[in-house]
């Protein structure tokens, strides 16, 4: 098949360097090739983009410099809707905030949100296609995080091939436990379920990609891998996240050759921020599953996985790949402000439910921008939202894979106004309470080493997806055949007989069976008004803060109307009611502070709450005759990991 070569404006490079470190934000010239099929476009291509900074989410981050990056819009000049005064947050750094007229992408990383933009702006690929190549680059460059030894979940909304309508799903496409684990494997050796080849879950990644592009995609499925390929053969510039995992490591990048091949230098030091890094193992597993979808799973590359993780002492087999499945399923909903919003995330096992309920309850408040207009006021709707928060987490522990738990009831009540009312009425205002009020049963698990991506297309369409390999590194275990590293998700089941590090029991309806998935705290968002049009989406990496801070970030957009710049710098809260302690940023305003201090708060700070990624579209009502209101669609990659959104 013979498709017109076309090129796309020449996109801006800056070059910004100190001691040799060269610093890039994009390529020049990247090509959107519509070409041959055995000759993909290089979407996102052109020379490997050399990268200024990843991610940290690690809690031991302080401060952050205000970093002078190139700003880009839709002909690689500075965009328009500039921050507003950074000393509105009080926050020490600026997160990199974007505004466009037609098209937005945030990812966790400087390296990958182009390349969705490149997609998009030909109008042939879908937001399916956008995401698919952008999160396989995501994976590459942020190899700590997330990755084809992972899975994940999404919120779409977008048109399935030949058809004219958009529709709205979910897809459930995180890891699966093995056909022979077991509820008991380990209650006499818990540290297995985090380090080694027992820790590994059966990865969903390949198949949740191959099952949206069947659905949505339009490209062929080979090109969605050729700017991830790229990455691997022809190198990347590690970005900071990296490198501190990597640090953070070290002792496993040392001891493990397989690491040890990857991460340490020939003259023996680690892989640090600015390095050129080649994968190249990773890359000739990338070209293996773009020539044949099925092989992870069923092919000869199935082969190779199970060998690799038999190296490590895994359990999985030949017959679990085989067995795996990715569900596309009816999201959750939840109605807002009258009618005004509906949310929509994926079910159980995601804390979906769980984010609708805290926003439900917070609903009942109708808050405004006056209710945090001065001091006081500031206080009580702080105060309410945490309480919001430590409600919710209590009924967090009775969820889990709806497939394997019937939590039909209980997900009713979390999305259903009539609950969020008598919970509403528990709230005292006054004073908070111990952690027995809020009616625990639970257990929670951490899931650090999480990236998210938002992507809103110029045709309205939208998807917005929270991946993970669990802990940074997952089981640090990386193929020595395939160069994938795989997750540590087993150790977000609960294991009987136990107690989390908070003393705190293991919750049943999360306990270990085969095939099932793990309770995460991930819930990718679409906020969509009456018309239908998407206004608001989000989602975050940073374990149990994931669902509080998705949520804090929706209240600040939406109902305190701060522009999305503000509205992820501002100072955060966290509160998940085991330990019975309020989580603050150090540049919470002390007043506020000791205001919830009065309430009986005991409080604890952080350097840093989760990393929130989040798209506001203001676009709607137009205000143009042609629909088109220049700045209008914000969006934000949070400086508490980096990154930077691209759109046009």
């Amino acid at each position: 098949m013979h498709l017109k070569t076309e090129m796309l404006n020449p996109r801006f490079r800056m070059i910004v360097g100190t001691v040799g470190v060269i610093l890039c934000v994009s390529g020049a010239l990247i090509g959107l090739t519509l070409g041959l099929y055995e000759q993909p476009p290089p979407y996102g291509g052109g020379p490997p983009p050399e990268n200024l900074e990843e991610s940290s989410g690690r809690e031991s981050r302080s401060k952050r410099a205000v970093r002078d990056l190139p700003e880009y819009g839709s002909s690689g000049v500075r965009a328009k809707g500039d921050r507003v005064n950074p000393s509105a947050s009080g926050a020490p750094f600026e997160s990199e905030y974007r505004t466009f007229s037609t098209t937005a992408v945030t990812t966790d990383t400087h390296n990958c949100s182009q390349i969705a933009v490149d997609i998009l702006r030909e109008g042939i690929g879908s937001v399916v296609d956008a995401a698919i190549s952008t999160w396989l680059c995501v994976g590459v460059v942020n190899a700590h995080s997330c990755g084809l030894g992972g899975g994940h979940f999404a919120t779409i909304y977008e048109r399935p091939r030949g058809e004219s309508e958009r529709v709205l799903l979910a897809l459930v496409s995180r890891t699966r436990a093995p056909g022979a684990a077991y509820q008991d494997m380990f209650v006499n050796n818990t540290e297995a379920s985090s380090f080694g080849g027992l820790a590994v879950a059966v990865p969903g990644d390949v198949r949740g990609y191959y099952e949206t592009w069947s659905k949505f995609g339009r490209l062929p499925w080979s090109d969605l891998f050729q700017p991830a390929i790229r990455r691997c053969e022809e190198g990347f510039i590690v970005e900071e996240d990296l490198s501190g995992a990597i640090k953070q490591y070290e002792d496993v990048m040392y001891s493990d050759p397989n690491f040890r091949e990857l991460f340490v230098k020939e003259d023996g030091t680690l892989v640090q921020e600015g390095d050129l890094l080649k994968n190249p193992k990773l890359g000739a597993t990338l070209r293996a599953i773009a020539a044949d979808p099925f092989t992870f799973y069923n092919g000869t590359l199935a082969a190779d996985i199970v060998q690799d993780l038999s190296e490590y002492g895994s359990i999985i087999t030949l017959n679990d790949l085989n067995q795996f499945v990715s569900k596309i399923k009816t999201p959750l909903n939840a109605t807002l402000d009258n009618g005004r919003y509906k949310l929509f995330n994926p079910p159980p096992p995601s804390s979906g439910s769980v984010l609708d309920f805290i926003v439900n309850i917070l609903d009942g408040y109708n808050f405004s921008p006056s209710n945090i207009a001065d001091t006081d006021s500031k206080i009580l709707t702080y105060h309410r939202m945490v309480e919001a928060f430590k409600f919710a987490y209590a009924k967090r522990s009775e969820l889990g894979d709806e497939d394997y738990v019937d939590v039909t009831e209980l997900v009713r009540n979390l999305t259903s106004d009539e609950y969020a009312e008598e919970i509403r009425r528990q709230i005292d205002d006054s004073v908070t309470h111990d952690v027995d009020y809020y009616g625990p049963t639970f257990d929670m698990k951490p899931d650090s080493g999480t990236a998210h991506m938002n992507i809103l297309a110029p045709d309205g369409s939208a998807l917005a997806m929270t991946g993970t390999i669990n802990l940074f590194f997952g089981a640090k275990v990386r193929g020595s055949r395939t160069g994938i590293i795989f997750n540590d998700d087993m150790d977000d089941f609960s294991t009987p007989g136990t107690f989390n590090y908070y003393g705190v029991p293991a919750s049943p309806s999360n306990y270990i069976e085969p095939g099932k998935i793990p309770m995460s705290s991930m819930s990718p968002t679409l906020v969509l008004n009456e018309q239908g049009q998407v206004v608001f989406m989000s989602g975050a990496a940073g374990g149990t803060r994931i669902t509080t801070e998705t949520s804090f970030l929706t209240v600040n957009s939406l109902w305190f109307d701060m522009d999305l710049s503000n509205a992820t710098d501002t100072a955060r809260v966290h509160h998940q009611l085991v330990p019975n302690e309020l989580v603050y940023e150090p540049w919470l305003e002390q007043a506020v502070l000791d205001g919830l201090i009065a309430k009986n708060h005991v409080v604890v700070t952080s350097s840093s709450i989760a990393v929130v990624g989040s798209v506001r579209n203001r676009c709607i009502p137009a205000k143009t005759p042609t629909g088109k209101v220049d700045g209008c669609i914000e969006a934000v990659s949070d400086a508490r990991k980096g990154g930077a959104p691209a759109g046009y």
